[in-house]
């Protein structure tokens, strides 16, 4: 069903940028990835969750990695990544407070191009990787010199719950 949002109310965005600044202030690079990426939202805000705490030390965690199964739902993102505009929900003036965005600084990252629509600027799409694989499969192949955060959240939905422990 490929559900996601911009700025998820779920996750205290702003708290999980502090604590990424604390955690990753002296490392040289870290790699993220972004599994069950669906519509590719939630890597969006990832990426301007790094660009507004991190400025110019985002790009050690650059570029940001947003995979799915789904390889018709990886090629539609990577057409409307060419096209820079997302379908969101209407209140989307609000979410971006989710990430303590005030309303100048968002449209540092983003305009509100017509009710329901967004456009995403450049330097947030050219900031993300789509990719089709399967976490299962990918995960041995991640970069271990360096540290990784791997979201997942979108995926839980889809697994057995007897199959938990095995995707942990």
């Amino acid at each position: 069903r490929h559900t996601t949002g911009f700025f998820r109310s779920d996750i205290d965005w702003s708290d999980f940028g502090n604590y990424l600044n604390e955690k990753y202030q002296n490392s040289d690079k870290v790699n993220v990835r972004v599994y069950a990426c669906s519509s590719g939202q939630e890597a969006y805000t990832t990426a301007i969750l790094l660009k507004h705490v991190f400025k110019d030390n985002a790009q050690k965690f650059l570029p940001l990695y947003a995979s799915d199964i789904d390889k018709t739902l990886i090629d539609n993102n990577k057409q409307n990544q060419k096209n820079g505009i997302l379908m969101c929900g209407n209140d989307f003036e609000r979410m971006y407070e989710h990430l303590g965005l005030n309303s100048n600084e968002a449209k540092e990252y983003f305009k509100v191009y017509s009710p329901g629509f967004v456009e995403i600027k450049p330097e947030i799409t050219d900031s993300v990787n789509f990719e089709t694989s399967n976490i299962l499969e990918d995960i041995d192949s991640i970069d271990e010199k360096n540290p990784t955060i791997i979201m997942s959240r979108n995926m839980w939905p889809y697994v057995n719950a007897w199959k938990y422990d095995e995707f942990a």
